[in-house]
């Protein structure tokens, strides 16, 4: 089945204003983060 309907993947992306804590569970969960700086960047 999965070779007539290919592969669907979530991306877990935070936009945050302070950026995200590294620990275990982020590492694990999360993909990209990024914080209010990269929306305001010239």
């Amino acid at each position: 089945m999965a070779l007539i309907f290919g592969f669907k993947s979530i991306f877990l992306t935070f936009i945050t204003t302070f950026g995200l804590v590294q620990n275990e569970y982020a590492g694990s969960l999360v993909q990209n983060s990024l914080t209010m700086d990269a929306l305001f960047d010239y």
